[in-house]
């Protein structure tokens, strides 16, 4: 839905994928539809502007032949139950994807703290809150940090890559400097101006985490 972040998400799943020619990749149908409401604003509201749209889109790919799906929108999955219960496709979760990551870093024992940046309303959600609090103290949410990430969010939806790489990092250094020893980059537009900073070791990156998520589902799709 956010036409960058669509873009890196694709990219990631090429970038990750072992392959030495063409064919080695995986297949792909992309239904991408920068008009769906603003997800997160739908959700501070209560509607459920961005539901049908987004279920017209995944029933779309299933009459396409597709085996299964993936929304690489963090607050999109405030819908993802009703989502996955309307429609036959099989949704892949972006917090299973993260939660196996998380599994896999090398994070000392006793350094569990985790900062979740995201929108506002996936926030509200608790999209990630249900899934983490048990594993990891969250750390507490920062009105500062907040604005700088919807700055750093809404700069990268106006092509303002310059504006949100410098917004990304101050919220994500204010994390660090706040208790934070891991920081999730819950918005899939932050990755795409962090990938290369020297900040970014200290992250974990939702759309690269989903990227593996996905390619692993096709293989067992394939084999089966």
């Amino acid at each position: 839905m956010g036409p960058l972040a669509t873009v890196d998400f694709l990219y990631q799943i090429i970038a990750a994928t072992p392959a030495g020619c063409d064919q080695d990749h995986i297949p792909l149908i992309v239904h991408q539809v920068p008009q769906i409401a603003d997800r997160s604003q739908a959700i501070l509201e209560g509607t459920d502007l961005p539901f049908m749209p987004m279920l017209e889109g995944l029933r779309r790919l299933s009459a396409a032949g597709c085996d299964f799906a993936t929304i690489p929108c963090n607050s999109a999955h405030h819908w993802y139950e009703r989502l996955s219960n309307e429609q036959p496709l099989k949704i892949l979760h972006i917090v299973d994807s993260v939660v196996m990551a998380l599994e896999q870093c090398a994070v000392a024992p006793g350094c569990r703290t985790l900062a979740v940046l995201g929108t506002r309303g996936l926030h509200y959600s608790g999209v990630y809150r249900r899934r983490l609090q048990d594993l990891y103290t969250l750390s507490p949410d920062s009105e500062a940090v907040q604005c700088l990430v919807d700055g750093a969010v809404h700069a990268v939806k106006a092509g303002q890559l310059e504006r949100g790489t410098l917004l990304a990092e101050q919220a994500v250094s204010q994390s660090l400097e706040g208790g934070a020893d891991i920081v999730l980059l819950a918005c899939t537009e932050l990755p795409l101006v962090l990938r290369d900073r020297p900040i970014m070791p200290a992250c974990i990156d939702s759309t690269a985490t989903l990227a593996l998520l996905s390619i692993e589902e096709s293989r067992r799709a394939s084999i089966s």
